[in-house]
C-alpha cells in the first residue's frame, strides 16, 4: 500500500476538522459550533500553520524511509549500507604497458615523463640504447583512470628532450598501454551492492566469476562464464570492454593477465580457470525505412548503434530480431520499416559478441 504525503492544505483541512470535534461541546457537555474553516478564525489559522509546519515533518519522514533501502538511499547514505554489507568501492587503477625507443647511443632514464593530451606517464626503468636500435620499457601513468589507456602504435610525447633520438617521442608497443579504470561510480557501486544482495556468494559459482573480475577490472563492460570449459573442473571465462561511448572493444592480453592473475587468487582451488579475451563478431545491417530522409537514415543509424549498447547484447548471446526490430521502429521519423539484414536471430559462439558493422539504409519500396 502506498504512503502519499499529504500537501499542507490537506493537512490543515484534517486540522480544522480535529479543532472541531474537539471543541463540539462546552465544559458541561452542551452542543455549540466552532468556527475553525472561516478566514476569521483563529482555529483555521492554527490550523494553516500545523499544515505549514507538519508538511516538512512529513516530507523529511518519506526521506528517512528511502533511506533505510540501498536501492532508494541517497549517494550520502549508500557508503553505510555498502559498509554493513561489505561492498567496498572498487577504486580506480593505473594503467601500464610498453613503449618503444628509437636513437642512437643514448640512455633513457628510470623516471622519464611522456605526455599526450594532458595524460602523462613515466617510464619505470633505465634502457640504454647502444649503438642505432631501439629499446622497449614499461611505463605507468601518472594516476588512475581509464583515459590513460592508448593503443598500439600511438606517440607519445616527451615531456624533456633526450639527446640521440631520432625523434622525441615513444611508440606504445604490442598490447597497448592497458588496465587503467576510472574509481567506480556511484550507480555502479550501488549496483554492485544490490547484486550483492540478490547473489550472495556461492563458493564459485557463475555470479561469483562476475563479481571477481570486476574486482579485478572494474571497467569491464560484458562477461560470459561458462562451466567444463575444457573438461570437468575448468571455468571458462570470457570478457570484453567497452571505450568511452559504451562501444564494445577486444581485452587487451594485460587486461586478460590482470583478471587471469585475480581469479587465480580468489577461485576455489579445484577450479583450473581460464580466461579468454571476447571476440568482436561485426553484423551488417540492412534495412529499408518509409519515409526515407536523411535525417530519418541518420536517426536509424543512432537507434542501431544504442541497440549494440544494451543489456541485449551479451557474449555468446543471440542477438534477438523482433528486439532490433523494435529498436529501429523507435528512430525519429520512421513510420514503417523491412529489416533485410539480419533475417532472423543471430547467435554468435560462446568466445564471440556481436558489435555492428556496415549498416545500410535504403528507400523502402
Amino acid at each position: 500500500m502506498s504512503w502519499t504525503i499529504p500537501k499542507p492544505a490537506e493537512i490543515a483541512d484534517q486540522a480544522s476538522t480535529d479543532f472541531e470535534e474537539a471543541f463540539s461541546t462546552d465544559a458541561d457537555g452542551n452542543p455549540r459550533v466552532v468556527d475553525a474553516r472561516s478566514n476569521r478564525s483563529v482555529l483555521a489559522t492554527f490550523a494553516r500553520v500545523l499544515g505549514l509546519g507538519l508538511y516538512p515533518v512529513y516530507l523529511y519522514l518519506s526521506w528517512v524511509t528511502k533511506q533505510l533501502f540501498p536501492d532508494s538511499c541517497a549517494d550520502v547514505v549508500l557508503p553505510w549500507h555498502a559498509r554493513i554489507w561489505g561492498v567496498d568501492r572498487l577504486p580506480g587503477a593505473i594503467a601500464t604497458g610498453n613503449v618503444v625507443f628509437t636513437g642512437a647511443d643514448t640512455t633513457i632514464p628510470a623516471g622519464t615523463v611522456l605526455t599526450l593530451s594532458g595524460a602523462t606517464w613515466s617510464t619505470a626503468s633505465t634502457v640504454t640504447i647502444e649503438g642505432t636500435g631501439s629499446a622497449t620499457v614499461a611505463i605507468s601513468a601518472s594516476a588512475v583512470g581509464a583515459r590513460f589507456n592508448q593503443a598500439v602504435d600511438t606517440k607519445l610525447s616527451l615531456q624533456t628532450a633526450i639527446a640521440g633520438l631520432f625523434t622525441q617521442t615513444a611508440t606504445v608497443a604490442s598490447g597497448g598501454i592497458a588496465g587503467g579504470s576510472d574509481q567506480q561510480s556511484v550507480a555502479d557501486w550501488r549496483q554492485a551492492l544490490l547484486d550483492h544482495i540478490r547473489e550472495p556468494a556461492h563458493g564459485g559459482s557463475k555470479a561469483d566469476y562476475k563479481t571477481w573480475v570486476k574486482e579485478a577490472l572494474p571497467s569491464v563492460a560484458r562477461i560470459a562464464v561458462y562451466d567444463e570449459w575444457i573438461g570437468s573442473g575448468s571455468v571458462g571465462v570470457v570478457f570484453c570492454m567497452a571505450d568511452d561511448d559504451g562501444n564494445f572493444i577486444a581485452a587487451s592480453p594485460t587486461e586478460v593477465e590482470t583478471v587471469q592473475t585475480h581469479l587465480d587468487e580468489v577461485k576455489p582451488v579445484t577450479a583450473n580457470v581460464i580466461v579468454v579475451a571476447a571476440t568482436l563478431r561485426l553484423q551488417n545491417i540492412a534495412v529499408a525505412v518509409s519515409p526515407y530522409s536523411a535525417q530519418v537514415e541518420a536517426a536509424v543509424k543512432t537507434s542501431v548503434a544504442a541497440y549494440f549498447r544494451t543489456k541485449d547484447i551479451q557474449v555468446g548471446e543471440p542477438l534477438r530480431f523482433s528486439r532490433l526490430e523494435e529498436r529501429i521502429s523507435r528512430a525519429a521519423g520512421e513510420d514503417w520499416h523491412h529489416l533485410t539484414t539480419p533475417a532472423a536471430d543471430v547467435l554468435p559462439t560462446n568466445v564471440e559478441i556481436l558489435v555492428p558493422g556496415t549498416v545500410t539504409v535504403t528507400e523502402a519500396p
